[in-house]
């Protein structure tokens, strides 16, 4: 009996441990998403983007979550290389920001 209860607590354990890097995942690119969204808002209110950078740019991280909302609901779930596709996505709507926000246009 004790080796039947052993068994149960350490399939149930190693089934916790495999869940925690898909959980890490998840709020990194959650995190991410909200820290672009910041960065948007800031740019916009400190005057360093201008009304189409700033549509561009919510545009495309509006396209970002949606794709991530269709990864998450086609049943397989959030897969490793779904997560890759979406960082991806995430580094280059993070390196447009930096660059509508530094390219010396300013909303006057």
């Amino acid at each position: 009996m004790v080796n039947v209860k052993s068994a149960f607590c350490a399939v149930v354990a190693a089934s916790i441990v495999g869940l925690l890097p898909a959980m890490a995942g998840a709020e990194s690119v959650n995190w991410r998403q909200d820290n672009q969204n910041q960065r948007i808002r800031n740019g916009w209110r400190e005057g360093e983007l201008t009304r189409h950078e700033m549509a561009s740019l919510n545009s495309q991280v509006a396209r970002i979550r949606a794709q991530e909302a269709r990864d998450r609901r086609d049943g397989c779930g959030y897969t490793a290389a779904e997560r890759a596709r979406t960082q991806r996505a995430l580094d280059l709507a993070s390196r447009n920001i930096y660059r509508d926000i530094h390219n010396c246009r300013d909303r006057n």
